[in-house]
């Protein structure tokens, strides 16, 4: 069974012995071989007598959680004055780490960086950085390394005086304070370069360093950085950073791990020659077969892919299984997009990268994270970083020491995505590949758990996709694809099957992740990139297109989901609900316009018929269903409204004045009187396409239907509102409300009238305030058939029973779709308050054949 690495615990060890975080940063974490001691560097007052303000070394015992401050003798350093990159040998007997040293009375040099040492036993001090008979080195030191055994400091020294002329890579013995140079050729001679510490091999007989000297081997021509091995018996120097030929690196190497059994280096480079196809022009991580000289690129991702960022700082595991390092990469995790450094664990036997300086959510850090040590039993890491969301209430703004901790997570196990959690319910399988996307839908659809069937699994929703991300090692197959129509994705398996998410030419139409440029068919020729792998690793993003023969990267395991294939209707509740909310057949797709309601619509995607549906939600009763659509000149589409399948209402629209696009102008209504609903009835709308009109539906309105023969009315509040109105509450008012004006010199409400067809009395009810003259007209299907001044003198300045009027209009001949609008001018402090439109229907046998106006 597939595993991956989940980062299961992080503490933040740089605290006091309260486990009070400090205020300031603290960096380089190293631990004891048993993992009891951690020393660290902290510019944090830890400890009470620290009344120093520079940086301080720490002892932290992670059993007891006591924290000791570390100084030397002042005779051997400036104690008092901090300390920095510090150093522990593995049983944690003895430190060393990097003080301000100051010369003696009369001496040339003041002071400079210099390495201490302390027996933590005997409490003894000395000065690493000095020559054989203990005078300190005249110059800049640093990077101490202990040997195995503790016996030996390896540090750099730019120091002349601790071996006669040369710089570079020293040894010291503690015991006899002997100083030698490593950094130095099989005859002795010093390196004629810079030259770095790395490490020591396990056994302490050889240690590895990085030099830009070229007389340290012979036919060293190439003018950069290498890293050499030192056999510290024989004086023999290796070179490392060279092809398994023996062709010397092309560019800059450094660093240098040793395998924990001795037989296998671990090294940055930017050289492009060591291994064939290095193409990414970024310094990357290699492993050397000290035996056999094979050199392998190991800073790649599971598929052999090389990633664009420099990475550092390899180290192995205990077992050698796997590395630690840190990279700048943006493509190893998903959503890294912290534009800074992460540490990051090869397996070096499946070959899985996984980001491990997250939180246990696996949020990756918001900060810098850096230096890696893995711990003895290979649980976890100590590292550095400048994240504040590794843990929570980390809030001292700089770096810190953090122990994470992560367990090998078994893949394949199935797992609910419970109700409870926030879930569907749905059950879901990582399965191992590697299988083309076709292979992988058929075998998902072979598959059943719990006498639910299996699919590849369609994602709906961002926590839809963090679920599965969080069970998926990257890259697996998922059921979308645009095989039918390139650029338009559409789910092909599960109760979503049909449903397009995602077009080239709106984007995202329900919920989409890509990643990158993606989709991007970048194998364009046939059978370009046609399927959807999930847990892609990009910085924000997790989605990609791939393909399949000859495409490499055409195989991969799949991620099934168990549900009833069987999706509950859409509800359609009274009210307005979008076309682009309802159960969409094969034959509509989501569209983005900024012209529709809520900038969406549904449009048809192709010739053939159409349908959208959902189920009413609403009480039983009587109801006006209103269809708002785009009907352009273009073509001659036509639409139908069923209930429970019986059609009851059809037309064909073949408006021409409204253009060949989707504008203001194209914005149609259809309203279909008296529809008897009740809850459960299924209600859809279908057709088909015509020319250059794709049948654009934009949403369907439903509210209860006015009386078919007595007197109805509507509170303006209800009105849509079209330009500038708005609704007002007051007491004074019917129904509690009213509009009024809102700014600008037009005021429009809009009414589809969806009473009878027949002759009405109009009566519009408003407030006529005593200070200003108002203006109010009301057009008819476009037509303006009155107009009035709001002139009375009988009310107050506000709104009152005594400015209560009303104006009235006499045999309008009304049926339903007609577009009824007020369009009112404010004036002064008298903002066209209108209240209400009641309609009285009057017998046909009264004769009214004419409006008249009151």
């Amino acid at each position: 069974m597939a595993t991956q690495l989940k980062v299961v615990s992080v503490d933040l060890v740089s605290t006091d012995s309260d486990g009070v975080q400090g205020d300031r940063a603290s960096s380089r974490g190293q631990l004891s071989a048993d993992g009891t001691w951690l020393i660290f560097s902290s510019s944090s007052k830890l400890v009470p007598e620290d009344v120093n303000n520079t940086g301080d070394i720490y002892l932290k015992n992670l059993t007891t959680g006591a924290v000791e401050r570390i100084t030397v003798d002042p005779s051997v350093a400036a104690s008092e004055e901090g300390g920095w990159e510090p150093a522990i040998s593995a049983d944690g007997t003895r430190v060393a780490f990097g003080v301000t040293y100051r010369y003696p009375p009369g001496s040339t040099y003041i002071a400079d960086e210099a390495v201490a040492f302390k027996d933590l036993l005997t409490g003894e001090s000395m000065l690493i950085s000095s020559d054989a008979q203990g005078v300190a080195a005249e110059g800049t030191s640093y990077s101490a390394r202990f040997s195995p055994d503790g016996t030996q400091v390896a540090f750099y020294s730019n120091a002349k005086n601790l071996v006669p002329g040369a710089t570079g890579v020293f040894l010291k013995d503690i015991a006899s304070g002997a100083v030698s140079l490593i950094s130095s050729n099989a005859a002795g001679e010093g390196a004629n370069g810079s030259s770095g510490a790395s490490s020591f091999s396990p056994d302490g007989a050889t240690f590895a360093f990085s030099s830009r000297g070229d007389n340290l081997v012979d036919g060293d021509g190439n003018g950069v950085g290498d890293v050499f091995i030192k056999d510290l018996t024989t004086a023999a120097v290796t070179r490392v950073s060279v092809a398994a030929d023996g062709t010397e690196g092309n560019g800059e190497s450094s660093g240098g791990a040793f395998s924990p059994d001795g037989t296998k280096l671990l090294f940055a480079s930017r050289a492009t020659n060591l291994v064939a196809h290095d193409g990414n022009g970024s310094q990357d991580l290699f492993i050397k077969d000290l035996i056999t000289g094979a050199v392998e690129m190991v800073s790649t991702d599971a598929f052999g892919n090389q990633w664009i960022g420099d990475s550092y700082g390899g180290v192995f595991s205990p077992d050698g299984t796997k590395i630690a390092f840190y990279s700048d990469t943006t493509s190893l995790s998903v959503r890294d997009s912290n534009g800074e450094w992460d540490i990051f664990i090869k397996d070096l036997i499946s070959g899985t990268v996984t980001a491990v300086s997250t939180n246990v959510a696996g949020e990756i850090g918001d900060g810098m994270s850096f230096w890696p040590e893995f711990l003895p039993d290979g649980s976890g890491i100590v590292f550095t970083s400048g994240a504040s969301n590794l843990v929570a209430d980390d809030t001292n703004g700089g770096w810190d020491v953090f122990i994470s901790t992560f367990e090998e997570q078994d893949l394949g196990e199935i797992v609910q995505w419970s109700e409870a959690e926030g879930g569907n319910g749905h059950w879901y399988q990582y399965v191992e590949g590697p299988l083309t996307w076709a292979e992988a839908k058929a075998e998902a659809e072979s598959r059943s758990h719990l006498g639910l069937p299996g699919y590849l699994a369609t994602i709906t929703s961002a926590e839809e996709n963090d679920f599965i991300l969080a069970m998926t090692p990257p890259n697996v197959w998922a059921g979308g694809t645009d095989e039918r129509v390139e650029g338009v994705w559409e789910w092909a398996t599960g109760p979503e099957a049909g449903e397009v998410f995602w077009t080239r030419s709106s984007g995202a139409l329900t919920y989409a992740d890509w990643g990158g440029n993606e989709p991007n068919n970048a194998w364009s020729e046939p059978p370009g990139e046609d399927y959807l792998t999930v847990h892609s690793l990009y910085a924000t993003g997790t989605w990609a297109d791939n393909g399949v023969p000859p495409n490499p990267n055409q195989a991969f395991g799949y991620v099934v989901e168990y549900s009833d294939l069987t999706r509950p209707p859409t509800e359609i509740g009274l009210g307005r609900t979008e076309a682009e909310d309802l159960d969409l057949g094969s034959g509509f797709a989501v569209q983005h316009n900024p012209w529709a309601s809520e900038d969406a619509y549904v449009q048809a995607t192709g010739s053939g018929a159409a349908a959208a549906s959902g189920s009413f939600a609403g009480p039983g009763g009587v109801y006006s269903v209103i269809i708002g659509y785009f009907d352009e000149a273009d073509g001659a589409s036509s639409l139908r409204f069923e209930v429970n399948g019986e059609t009851l209402d059809a037309w064909v629209w073949d408006a021409d004045p409204a253009g060949d696009t989707v504008t203001g102008a194209a914005a149609m209504k259809r309203v279909i009187p008296f529809v008897t609903l009740n809850a459960g009835d299924m209600l859809t709308l279908a057709g088909t396409a015509d020319g250059g009109e794709p049948l654009r539906t934009d949403y369907i309105d439903i509210r209860p239907a006015p009386a078919t023969s007595a007197p109805f009315t509507v509170e303006a509040e209800t009105l849509e509102i079209t330009k500038d109105f708005q609704v007002v509450t007051n007491p004074h008012a019917s129904g509690g409300a009213y509009l009024q004006a809102g700014g600008g010199p037009d005021q429009r409400a809009l009414y589809d009238f969806d009473g009878a067809a027949g002759l009405y009395d109009l009566t519009i009810g408003y407030f006529d305030e005593s200070d200003g003259v108002s203006r109010m007209s009301l057009w008819l299907n476009g037509a303006e058939v009155d107009s009035w001044l709001w002139d009375g003198t009988f009310g107050d300045a506000i709104v009152t029973p005594a400015g209560a009027a009303q104006h009235r209009l006499y045999g309008l001949d009304l049926a339903p779709g007609d577009r009824i609008e007020l369009i009112g001018q404010p004036d002064g402090g008298e903002p066209v308050r209108t209240d209400y439109l009641h309609f009285d229907p009057l017998s046909l046998a009264s004769g009214a054949d004419a409006f008249l106006f009151s």
